[in-house]
């Protein structure tokens, strides 16, 4: 079997997420993607809630509280690149950043 090798997608919980605080987290995760971006760090939202899409929405009066964790995925995720040819070393840089930018 042979592995796409497209992105790496995670959450970025620089503290615990809930509905309440997602949109303040929602910023730091994207001043967090802007920060990658200046190192030449290319990221991307890490995945879309379907449900919380305007058809969804407008349809059938989908919120965010209907579905907390699908929210706070849109909102939260991260994907990093991910492909063969991407050395240790530079692997290890994106580590460092992401260690930086959570206060490891």
């Amino acid at each position: 079997m042979l592995h796409g090798y497209q992105a790496y997608v995670c959450v970025s919980r620089l503290e615990e997420p809930t509905l309440a605080k997602v949109e303040r987290l929602h910023a730091r995760r994207n001043e967090l993607m802007v920060s990658m971006e200046r190192e030449g760090i290319a990221t991307r939202q890490g995945t879309h809630a379907a449900a919380l899409q305007a058809l969804y929405v407008n349809r059938y009066g989908a919120t965010p509280a209907d579905l907390p964790y699908t929210h706070i995925a849109d909102r939260l995720s991260i994907a990093l690149q991910l492909y063969p040819q991407l050395t240790e070393q530079e692997q290890d840089r994106v580590v460092a950043l992401l260690a930086e930018a959570f206060g490891a």
